[in-house]
């Protein structure tokens, strides 16, 4: 969930909303995805979600793909 309001509302009753790229990474980090980086230039290219160069960056780097 990436809407403030929702991740202020799950902040609130404890939770720890996890965007997208954070689900893509945990999914990399239990083998259930090869690429990241695949994925989040498909997610760019034909879903048109918009991740900034340098969040791509940072995640390429956490998922040791940098």
């Amino acid at each position: 969930m990436d809407e403030s309001d929702g991740r202020a509302k799950a902040t609130a009753l404890g939770l720890r909303p996890v965007g997208v790229l954070g689900v893509l990474l945990r999914a990399k980090l239990h083998r259930q995805i090869l690429s990241v980086s695949e994925t989040m230039e498909y997610l760019r290219t034909e879903a048109g979600f918009f991740i900034s160069a340098e969040l791509f960056t940072a995640v390429l780097r956490e998922a040791g793909e940098a």
